[in-house]
């Protein structure tokens, strides 16, 4: 079910991202979303049942059925996780929230691909260029640097009239981010997002501290 699930949410999605403003697909993006919260719903008891039946128990199952080790990684991960696990009443309540949780990057999604009006310039060559996010990836690697300069200034000065808003909706997310730390037990966001992957928070510190450390050689 979970793979059909996963083709039908694609389906209207990369569909949808060809055209934001077609509105076919931005119905049937909907329609996706509450199928797939009622079938995250159905399912939110399922990782409290297998922390009740342990691992002592699951690994016997595995040593008379063979046919159980695909999911044993599954079954592992959702043991490893057992501190962060809500009971299922309350696991059912939180996926929910799914309904709507996805509203803030859908929004900065429509705000920064289609509605910003998108300013015009003109390159040292003649060219006109209107900047909208896809030219602005494209044109912001011409040789001239004194266009790159134009092309950059420009670009985010545009972004800037919306702040604000741009703002509001980062600050939504955040906290988004936030609840889901507090609400199943993790000690800050980082924490929280890292342990879906099991990855340890010094992994990802190490790879910032190392990439400022090296900043030089490329800026030069």
């Amino acid at each position: 079910i979970d793979m059909i699930l996963t083709k039908l949410e694609h389906y209207p999605a990369l569909q949808g991202d060809m055209d934001l403003s077609d509105t076919k697909f931005q119905k049937m993006n909907g329609q996706m979303e509450e199928i797939s919260v009622s079938f995250s719903s159905m399912l939110s008891g399922l990782k409290t049942d297998i922390l009740k039946l342990g691992k002592a128990k699951f690994k016997s199952y595995l040593k008379s059925e063979p046919g159980l080790k695909p999911y044993a990684f599954g079954i592992y991960d959702a043991l490893r996780t057992k501190d962060h696990v809500l009971p299922a009443g309350q696991a059912k309540v939180y996926s929910m929230s799914h309904m709507f949780s996805g509203g803030f990057a859908k929004t900065f999604g429509y705000l920064n691909n289609m509605e910003l009006p998108a300013p015009k310039i003109k390159l040292s060559t003649g060219r006109d260029v209107t900047l909208t996010y896809t030219n602005f990836a494209r044109s912001r690697g011409e040789k001239n640097p004194e266009d790159r300069t134009l092309i950059n200034k420009t670009f985010w000065a545009n972004h800037k009239k919306f702040e604000n808003t741009f703002a509001a909706l980062l600050d939504s997310q955040m906290k988004q981010h936030l609840y889901y730390a507090r609400i199943h037990g993790y000690k800050d966001t980082l924490t929280a997002r890292l342990d879906r992957n099991n990855i340890e928070n010094i992994v990802y510190l190490k790879l910032i501290e190392q990439v400022r450390a090296n900043l030089g050689p490329l800026h030069r």
